[in-house]
C-alpha cells in the first residue's frame, strides 16, 4: 500500500536497523506533521493579507498535543508522514494561488503522497477539480499540474502491476472485499471519535469552516477552500466507499494537521491579541485533560502486541522447525520475529488470498463462514505445518476438532482494540481433508447434500425428542445441545441464518421449516430466526402459524420495522384485518414515510371495500 514508507524504512534501516528506523521515522513524521500544520495555517491567513506568528504556532502545538494522533505515532505506520505531506501540498497550493504562480509543487507533493497512502487519490481528484475551477478562464495553466498528478498515479499503477499483477495494491482488494458498502453508523462513529478527541476543537472547526468559507467568497480567494474539501471530504469518502471502524479510526486520523490548521487559522480574523491567545488555549484544554490516557496507550498497545503476537512468535521459534510453513491471518509481527515461511490467510501480503477474498466478496457480505472457506481452500492447497488463528476470524474452522488439533494459546484481555483477544496454535490433522473440504465447499457452493443428509435428519430427531419430553426435560435437552454447539460450533446460531437462506433460495420450504423450528426451539429469543420461520410458513400458505412466528419476532424486536411489516401482511392474509391494520398504524406512527406500510394499508382498504 505504501511503497515510499517501505523505501524509507529500508534506507534508514541500512544505517540504524529496521526497528530503530521505524521509531526514528515515526518521530520525524510526527514533528513534520506539526510543522505542516504551522505551514498550512500560516498560508491560509497570509492568503487574506494577515501576517502574524501566534496563530500558526498554536496550530503546531495543537497537533503535538492531539492525543490520538500522538498515540498513532507509535504504530510505525506511514500515517503521520502522509498527513504532513498532504498539509504541505495544500499549503503550497494556497501559496501558489496567492502569488498567482503555476501550480507546480503542490501537484508534485500530491503525486508523492500517492506513494505514501492510497487516500491521496481523493486529494488528487479534489486538486484536479480545483485546478480546473481556478484556471477556468485559461485551462492551459491547469495542464501542467494535472499532468504531474496523473503521471505519479500512472507510476503507482505500473509499480503495482509489476509487483502484483494488478493496478491496485493487494490490500485494496482484501479490505474492499471485507469492508464493503455504505453505513450510517460508520459516519456517526467517525464524528464521535473526533468529538471525543477534543469536543472544543470540533465546535471551533465548524465555526472556523463557516468563517473561512465566507471570507474566501467575500475576498474571491476560492483556493483557500481546498483544506475544507480535504478535511470534510475524506471522512465522507470513507463512509461512501468502505467503512473501517478499527484502531480508534486510524484511517481518518490523517486529516488531523489539516483539520487543526483550518480551525486555528480562523482565529487570525479576530481583532484583539488576547483573543488570539485565550481561544487556542481554551481549545487545547480538553486535549490536555485527555492526554494522560493517550500517553499511557502506547505502552498498553505494545504490551498487547508483545503478548498476543510476540509470545506466539516465541512459541513458534521454540516448538517448530526452521522449515515449518505457518498459516496465519496476522502476518506482520509473527513473520518479523520468526522469519518462517508464511501462508497468508487474511490477504495482507498474499495476492493469492487477496484475490480469493475479492472474487468471493458477495459471499463474504452475506455469511461469515466464507472466511473459513477461503482459509480452508488455502490450507488444502498448501498443507501448512501449523495454523495460527483467532476463533474471531475463523470460528467454524477453529471449532472443528476433527480437522485441527489445538496446541497452544495466548490471550490478552486488557483492551483488545489493537489485537484479537487470543491467538491459538493448531496442527492440521492427517485425516482433515474431507472435513476442511466441507468448509471450502460450503463457502463457494452451499453443500445441499450435507444439509439434507446430515443436518435435516438431526433436526427432525431433535424436534421429535423435544415433543415427547416434559418441560424440565426439554430445558435440560436444549441446554445440552447448546453446550455441544458452543464446544464444537460456537457460531451455530448465526450460521443458521445462512443455512435457512440457502433453503429459501433452493425453494425447499418444508425442509427449511424443520430447521427453522429447531433453531427457534434452541434460541427462542432470536427475532431473526422467528422472522425466517414466519417467512417459510407463509411460503407454505400456513398464515395463522406464520402470524404466530412473526408475533414472536415482533415481541422480541419491537423496533424492527421489517418484522412488523411481515406480521401485518401475515395477519392480512390470514383474514385478521383489524389486527393487520393495527400493526400498520403502529409502523406509520413511528415512520410516516414507510412505503411498505402504505402498500399494506392500500391492500387492506381494497379488501374491506369488497
Amino acid at each position: 500500500t505504501s511503497p515510499m514508507w517501505v523505501f524509507l524504512l529500508a534506507l534508514f534501516g541500512m544505517f540504524f536497523g529496521f526497528l530503530p528506523a521505524a521509531f526514528i521515522l515515526s518521530a520525524l513524521s510526527f514533528l513534520t506533521a506539526a510543522l505542516a500544520a504551522y505551514y498550512l495555517c500560516k498560508k491560509i491567513i497570509l492568503a487574506f493579507k494577515i501576517d502574524e506568528e501566534i496563530t500558526p504556532f498554536f496550530a503546531a502545538i495543537t497537533v503535538l498535543l492531539y492525543g490520538r494522533f500522538f498515540w498513532h505515532t507509535f504504530s510505525g505506520m506511514e500515517t503521520q508522514l502522509f498527513s504532513a505531506i498532504v498539509a504541505f501540498s495544500i499549503g503550497l497550493f494556497i501559496s501558489e494561488g496567492s502569488a498567482e504562480k503555476k501550480n507546480l509543487w503542490s501537484a508534485v507533493l500530491a503525486g508523492i503522497a500517492i506513494f505514501i497512502r492510497p487516500e491521496a487519490f481523493l486529494l488528487s481528484v479534489i486538486l484536479i477539480a480545483v485546478y480546473l475551477f481556478i484556471h477556468r478562464r485559461n485551462f492551459k495553466r491547469a495542464i501542467l499540474p494535472i499532468s504531474i498528478i496523473i503521471g505519479f498515479a500512472l507510476l503507482y499503477f505500473i509499480f503495482n502491476l509489476l509487483l502484483t499483477g494488478y493496478l491496485l495494491p493487494n490490500t485494496f482488494f482484501s479490505k474492499s472485499a471485507i469492508y464493503r458498502g455504505t453505513r450510517l453508523d460508520y459516519l456517526s462513529y467517525t464524528i464521535a471519535t473526533f468529538w471525543h478527541d477534543n469536543f472544543a476543537l470540533i465546535i471551533a472547526l465548524l465555526i472556523s469552516s463557516v468563517a473561512l468559507f465566507y471570507m474566501s467568497f467575500k475576498n474571491k480567494k476560492f483556493f483557500a477552500i481546498l483544506p475544507l474539501l480535504w478535511v470534510f471530504g475524506l471522512p465522507i469518502a470513507k463512509f461512501i466507499v468502505a467503512f473501517q471502524e478499527v484502531h480508534f479510526g486510524r484511517y481518518t486520523v490523517v486529516i488531523v494537521p489539516s483539520l487543526v490548521a483550518v480551525t486555528i487559522s480562523a482565529l487570525a480574523f479576530l481583532d484583539k491579541k488576547w483573543q488570539k491567545i485565550a481561544l487556542p488555549i481554551a481549545i487545547l484544554l480538553p486535549a490536555l485533560f485527555g492526554l494522560n490516557r493517550w500517553l499511557e496507550m502506547p505502552a498498553r498497545t505494545i504490551k498487547q502486541i508483545n503478548t498476543i503476537h510476540g509470545e506466539t512468535a516465541k512459541w513458534i521459534l521454540e516448538d517448530t522447525p526452521d522449515s515449518a510453513l505457518v498459516a496465519t491471518h496476522d502476518v506482520g509481527r509473527i513473520k518479523f520475529d520468526t522469519r518462517r515461511k508464511i501462508l497468508d490467510l487474511g490477504g495482507l501480503t498474499s495476492n493469492e488470498a487477496t484475490m480469493i477474498l475479492w472474487k468471493r466478496r458477495e459471499k463474504l457480505h452475506h455469511t461469515y463462514i466464507a472466511f473459513d472457506s477461503i482459509a480452508a481452500k488455502l490450507i488444502l492447497e498448501h498443507r501448512p505445518d501449523i495454523i495460527v488463528s483467532s476463533p474471531m476470524w475463523f470460528p467454524y474452522l477453529t471449532a472443528n476438532k476433527s480437522a485441527l488439533k489445538f496446541l497452544w494459546r495466548t490471550y490478552q484481555y486488557i483492551n483488545a482494540v489493537e489485537c484479537v483477544p487470543e491467538l491459538d496454535v493448531y496442527k492440521l490433522l492427517p485425516g482433515a481433508d474431507s472435513t476442511i473440504f466441507q468448509f471450502q465447499r460450503y463457502g463457494f457452493h452451499p453443500d445441499k447434500e450435507w444439509l439434507v443428509r446430515v443436518m435435516l435428519p438431526q433436526s427432525v430427531n431433535a424436534l421429535f425428542n423435544l415433543k415427547n419430553m416434559s418441560v424440565q426435560q426439554r430445558k435440560e435437552y436444549i441446554a445440552y445441545i447448546k453446550q455441544q454447539n458452543e464446544k464444537y460450533s460456537p457460531y451455530f446460531e448465526v450460521s443458521l441464518y445462512a443455512i435457512l437462506d440457502d433453503f429459501i433460495q433452493w425453494k425447499m420450504f418444508d425442509e427449511g421449516l424443520v430447521i427453522a423450528t429447531f433453531g427457534c426451539a434452541l434460541y427462542p429469543h432470536d427475532a431473526i430466526l422467528w422472522n425466517i420461520r414466519g417467512a417459510l410458513l407463509s411460503q407454505t400458505k400456513q398464515f395463522s402459524k406464520a402470524s404466530e412466528a412473526f408475533f414472536n419476532a415482533v415481541t422480541t424486536a419491537p423496533d424492527k420495522e421489517a418484522f412488523r411489516t411481515n406480521y401485518a401482511i401475515s395477519l392480512m392474509n390470514s383474514g385478521d384485518i383489524n389486527a393487520a391494520k393495527a400493526q400498520v398504524d403502529s409502523i406509520l406512527a413511528k415512520n410516516p414515510k414507510s412505503e411498505m406500510a402504505k402498500k399494506i394499508l392500500n391492500s387492506i382498504e381494497k379488501k374491506t371495500a369488497r
